[in-house]
């Protein structure tokens, strides 16, 4: 397709084509307010990225499994995400549930994991093992 997905279009379409908006992307980015957009950005979500670098290390060393290989814990769908369900707090950095794209953006509006149905399902939690194939 020729432009990017909108939702908030009523034909479900960006206004602007995809090298357009590519384009304009890239002044905003190397304006000055961009950067200090970027800058910004980076200094508020430090614990959402110091909690992001903490599942992904868990997933190479083999602590938790690769998000691809989970189900949804809502819908059973394929899982595209680990989601944080109790907050980025340090404590928190592994308590997480594999949750495909729909139900997550769902989890985010709702942000109480007991719309998701999650009681009584296995969550990873911190300081739980996967097995691996490695140790059978």
């Amino acid at each position: 397709s020729e432009f990017y997905r909108d939702a908030n279009n009523l034909d479900g379409k960006s206004d602007r084509c995809k090298p357009c908006a590519k384009e304009a992307s890239r002044k905003f980015r190397a304006s000055p307010r961009g950067r200090a957009v970027r800058k910004l950005r980076r200094y508020r979500d430090k614990q959402k990225i110091r909690a992001r670098d903490a599942v992904s290390n868990a997933i190479k060393r083999g602590d938790l499994p690769k998000v691809q290989t989970c189900s949804c814990i809502r819908c059973g769908a394929t899982a595209t995400a680990y989601h944080h369900h109790r907050g980025y707090k340090s404590d928190h950095f592994l308590d997480v549930v594999p949750i495909c794209h729909d139900c997550h953006q769902i989890a985010e509006i709702d942000t109480e994991m007991e719309d998701l149905g999650t009681e009584g399902l296995p969550l990873f939690e911190s300081g739980s093992k996967v097995n691996s194939s490695k140790e059978a």
